[in-house]
């Protein structure tokens, strides 16, 4: 006769498989022959995905790296040119391979790989989430990203509103201020003709910059922060 589980057991059940799901590896991605392979970010967050970077150089040509990646990916691929740069794709199980190729000179060729866990809720850290806090009123987040390197966790954020440049630069002061940051430089320049204001504050373990630009319809903001070694 076949055991039952109780609710108690059923529900430690699910949350197993659901820990197990999201523990799945990274997978290990090869990169060409002969490449030079050198890991760019373990653990990138960007707009709640985690992600891994790496970049490799090798000697020949686009289409040489095309051919491996082709090979590699099977026929389930995309591929595409995006600013010039050969670009392709596939999905390997819970994950989203993407190589973008760039040919900076001939017979050389600058890849870089971008790996991304698919499925998953996607996740912001306590710091992206405050740092969203910190955009004035109206505004509308357009990409975070979080990262560690070295052991110094940075988060960035870019946002856009429709508020004045003045009134979002003392606005962001006046947030920042509050949560212990003060103020260490100011400049203002103008950028293709934009206006510009650039902030770099700090607190007793991190520093922040800020940057505020007039784009004539919306004002652009960006905005990171770097947790300061120990």
């Amino acid at each position: 006769m076949a055991a039952r589980l109780s609710a108690c057991g059923l529900a430690s059940l699910a949350l197993w498989c659901g820990l197990a799901a999201a523990q799945s590896p990274w997978p290990s991605v090869d990169a060409p022959a002969g490449a030079q392979v050198e890991q760019v970010a373990d653990d990138l967050v960007l707009n709640g995905m985690h992600s891994r970077v790496m970049r490799f150089q090798m000697s020949g040509n686009a289409d040489d790296a095309l051919k491996f990646y082709r090979t590699l990916f099977g026929a389930r691929h995309v591929e595409n040119t995006v600013s010039g740069d050969r670009t392709i794709a596939a999905r390997q199980g819970d994950f989203f391979v993407t190589v973008r190729l760039h040919a900076p000179l001939a017979g050389e060729v600058d890849g870089t790989m971008m790996i991304t866990r698919i499925g998953a809720k996607p996740s912001h850290s306590g710091v992206t989430l405050d740092t969203e806090a910190l955009l004035p009123a109206g505004s509308a987040v357009l990409q975070t990203q979080e990262s560690v390197d070295d052991g110094v966790a940075s988060t960035l954020v870019v946002g856009a509103n429709q508020v004045g440049l003045r009134a979002n630069r003392d606005a962001l002061v006046a947030k920042l201020r509050s949560r212990g940051f003060h103020l260490d430089r100011e400049d203002s320049s103008q950028s293709d003709g934009h206006a510009v204001v650039m902030l770099t504050l700090s607190s007793d373990n991190e520093d922040a910059t800020v940057s505020v630009t007039d784009a004539g319809t919306y004002r652009s903001l960006v905005l990171s922060r770097a947790r300061k070694p120990k």
